[in-house]
């Protein structure tokens, strides 16, 4: 996957990175570069934050670009190795899929999670951190 690849991603690449098997020595080698990339993709006021809706509109952006058959779904096929543990985590209904809306409630709890000093916005640094600690 190049840096380009991950810009469709967005923000959404936290969630890839937990939904995958990517190896951790990988992903330590690639988790900035993408972060960064990642991170620049979701700011799209670029005034060096992610906020909220920033954050939610990039998920849904993303959810869309992964869908590849349309079905408002993602199926295992859809992403690369699914990492079967992170899977069952955000599949709440246990239907084998997962929707938006599963995804959503995951990335807003994710949100909280990755902003620690809790002002309502995500900055580079903070999504750089918590990608290296997944």
């Amino acid at each position: 996957m190049t840096v380009s690849q991950v810009k469709i991603f967005g923000a959404c690449f936290l969630f890839f990175i937990a939904i995958t098997n990517m190896s951790a020595v990988y992903a330590a080698e690639v988790s900035e570069e993408f972060s960064k990339a990642a991170f620049q993709a979701a700011d799209q006021n670029k005034d060096g934050f992610v906020d909220e809706a920033e954050f939610a509109m990039d998920t849904i952006t993303s959810f869309v670009e992964l869908d590849n058959d349309n079905n408002k779904s993602l199926d295992k096929s859809e992403l690369i190795d699914p990492n079967m543990d992170a899977w069952r985590k955000r599949d709440i209904n246990s239907d084998n899929v997962l929707t938006l809306k599963e995804i959503m409630q995951g990335k807003m709890k994710d949100f909280q999670i990755i902003d620690k000093n809790k002002d309502g916005l995500l900055s580079e640094d903070e999504v750089i951190l918590y990608d290296k600690a997944q």
